[in-house]
């Protein structure tokens, strides 16, 4: 008898910092209960060794099987080493080999910049995190904000009932009309949301 086929369905997600584990972590057991997320260690080293990690993993007949692969990068380190166009180049790349399962969610400067969109609209340009921080830790926000310790694990908690107005905000400014060569910050956070709850949905 053969055995028994799963229809589990599964996704794998690479995180670049304990922050955004830990806040997808406590969304998926509240938004996506059933639907099970594989976090993978956190990931290290140079942009294109991690990269070239997820070009090898592509072609693992394991990960064919997943609903979604995913890359949460901040890309305040690239524009800091001056290696966004290798980046570009390389993502250019896994993309013509990935299929629509596969997505690199990327948030200029941050992953907090994802957070500040809960409370505000803000398209203007953050140069690195530690701008962000300072808006995001404004009174009305969230002043007592740490990256560190309990805190990141209930950040999911404190906004969740703002997740469609974050969602709103970073299509808006995705969407924007811009001078040509403008530099803004965004977060394409959205995208892997509506793209989990499909998953989950489906």
């Amino acid at each position: 008898m053969s055995p028994k086929k799963s229809f589990e369905k599964v996704v794998r997600i690479y995180c670049e910092g304990d922050t955004e584990k830990k806040y997808l972590v406590t969304m998926f057991t509240d938004r996506y209960k059933g639907l099970r997320a594989q976090f993978k260690p956190k990931i290290k080293g140079s942009i294109e060794h991690i990269l070239e990690g997820f070009l090898q993993e592509l072609y693992e007949p394991e990960t064919k099987a997943l609903k979604g692969l995913f890359l949460v990068l901040d890309m305040d380190t690239l524009y800091t080493q001056s290696k966004i166009s290798i980046y570009k180049q390389m993502k250019k790349k896994l993309e013509a080999i990935g299929d629509s399962s596969f997505s690199i969610i990327e948030s200029r400067p941050c992953i907090e910049y994802w957070f500040l969109l809960h409370f505000v609209f803000q398209d203007k340009l953050f140069v690195n995190c530690d701008s962000v921080l300072k808006e995001l830790k404004k009174k009305d926000r969230l002043p007592d904000y740490d990256k560190h310790g309990k805190y990141t694990k209930d950040l999911y908690e404190k906004l969740k009932k703002d997740i469609d107005v974050a969602i709103k905000n970073s299509i808006k400014v995705l969407e924007k009309p811009r001078q040509a060569d403008e530099q803004h910050s965004y977060t394409y956070m959205h995208e892997m949301i509506t793209t989990l709850d499909d998953i989950y949905k489906s």
